[in-house]
């Protein structure tokens, strides 16, 4: 039987690891290696996950338990990663769910589709565990769902890379890192796993909702709320992209605009949020030296700067594009 390395990135969820072991011991597929690192918690984190080692032995599954001060997820499963033996790999993160078919149905897919070196779930996007009531799934857009070639999606943000929703082919991981040293960053590690997995790869997906992502309101992204700390988050999550653009040697200049272009709107909106109109005016200068303006960036800057008249003839050039899909 074939390993899955499952690698738990952690810090100060004792409020979840129970439910996060509970799941992992309801898989349907017992052959799974938990690497469970705690990036430097000051709660229970890491005795609970302790405490859970003779059921994992019990289920046939194997636990591995490592501690690191706090870095941030991207260095804690980068060290995760070192410790990682199994033929396929994912990420999970503590305080979401997977159903009990999940890994068994990933690793079944890449186990029968020997030329693909991903595969992805859909999954359901929830505010509380368990209830579905206001859930999202992941992807409904049938052509994404068929997308085999990911990277430039993952790269540019228009697909998710949820923990939990992917599994990669080891040998292909293993192809750009050798060495089992990913490239690391505290913003996140799904990027330096999956998009470096997926270049010049297929990627599968399977229309099945097999996890909950819980969107919870504690977590590192959701806690940074001011205008300095998302500044400084998205940032970093634009950095590893080009990090991982660099490492693979990828010098598409048109390519590394569009992704520029994408934080650039994401850094102007959030000064929108924050009627920071300085830093606005900095970031729609760039997009504007990059590639021109849309309408949207437009209405942007109309609503900005409280230009009614501007304002009402965007909105009139958007509504005119969508009714009679004029190219503009």
């Amino acid at each position: 039987m074939k390993v899955v390395s499952v690698i738990v990135c952690c810090y100060n969820g004792e409020a979840f690891v129970e439910r996060c072991f509970s799941c992992l011991l309801n898989q349907t597929y017992k052959d799974i290696e938990v690497i469970f690192v705690d990036d430097g918690s000051t709660d229970n984190s890491y005795m609970i996950a302790s405490s859970f080692r003779d059921e994992i032995t019990n289920k046939g599954m194997r636990l591995i338990l490592l501690k690191q001060s706090n870095q941030g997820a991207g260095y804690a499963a980068a060290y995760g990663l070192l410790h990682a033996t199994g033929d396929y790999i994912m990420c999970f993160d503590v305080d979401d769910y997977l159903y009990p078919e999940s890994i068994c149905k990933m690793r079944e897919f890449l186990g029968h589709n020997l030329d693909y070196a991903v595969v992805r779930t859909n999954g359901y996007r929830v505010k509380k565990f368990n209830d579905l009531s206001d859930a999202k799934l992941f992807v409904t857009d049938e052509s994404e769902k068929k997308n085999i070639d990911i990277f430039s999606d993952l790269m540019l943000g228009k697909t998710n890379n949820w923990a939990g929703s992917y599994m990669v082919r080891a040998s292909a991981l293993w192809k750009w890192y050798p060495e089992h040293k990913m490239l690391t960053s505290r913003y996140g590690q799904n990027l330096q796993i999956l998009a470096v997995s997926a270049y010049k790869a297929k990627a599968g997906f399977i229309d099945e909702p097999l996890m909950q992502y819980i969107d919870n309101s504690d977590s590192f992204t959701n806690t940074n709320k001011t205008f300095d700390r998302l500044i400084e988050l998205y940032s970093g999550f634009e950095k590893i992209r080009f990090d991982i653009l660099d490492f693979l040697q990828v010098k598409d200049i048109g390519f590394r605009q569009k992704m520029e272009e994408v934080y650039y709107r994401i850094k102007m909106n959030t000064c929108i949020s924050f009627n920071e109109k300085k830093e606005f005016d900095k970031y729609y200068r760039c997009i504007k030296n990059i590639n021109g303006l849309s309408l949207q960036d437009r209405l942007s800057y109309a609503i900005m700067n409280d230009n009614i008249i501007y304002k009402c003839y965007c909105l009139l050039m958007i509504k005119l594009v969508c009714l009679f899909d004029f190219k503009l």
